[in-house]
């Protein structure tokens, strides 16, 4: 029975947010004749049906959660320059920044797929779309003041 105990417990602690509850084997021998076998009738072979219960492992779920929530900022400046706090800081005033990201990404602002043979009306439009993402940041700005 341990034969089969033994890759099935390997192949459960591969399972790193679920834990084994219960676990069982039950051996079936497989007799070489059909019908009710004899006592001296040759088992031809022996089959093992594996019985499992697992459940979630909430205190790796818990750990899984707590190490995922970690937020990495890097930067390129010295630690004398500029502390962990101003970093943090910096990384939070970016906020204002994230609605225009919005706006380009939004229904209002995007076009169907245009072609042009000459390039001059493809830099017409993007100069068009600067000039508008100008005036909204503006906006935003004066929003913010």
């Amino acid at each position: 029975m341990s034969e089969a105990q033994t890759p099935l417990t390997q192949e459960v602690k591969k399972l790193k947010l679920l834990r084994l509850v219960d676990q069982g084997v039950t051996v079936i021998k497989r007799d070489a004749k059909r019908g009710n076998p004899a006592p001296q009738t040759p088992v031809k072979r022996v089959d093992w049906k594996c019985h499992l219960r697992i459940d979630l492992d909430e205190n790796a779920v818990a750990k899984k959660i707590r190490l995922g929530s970690r937020l990495v900022l890097a930067t390129n400046l010295a630690p004398q320059e500029l502390d962990k706090w101003a970093i943090l800081d910096s990384y939070k005033a970016q906020s204002r920044v994230e609605p225009g990201f919005r706006f380009i990404k939004s229904q209002t602002f995007v076009t169907e797929a245009l072609f042009w043979e000459k390039p001059a009306p493809i830099e017409g439009l993007l100069r068009v779309r600067s000039l508008s993402l100008r005036v909204y940041s503006m906006a935003q700005l004066k929003r913010w003041r």
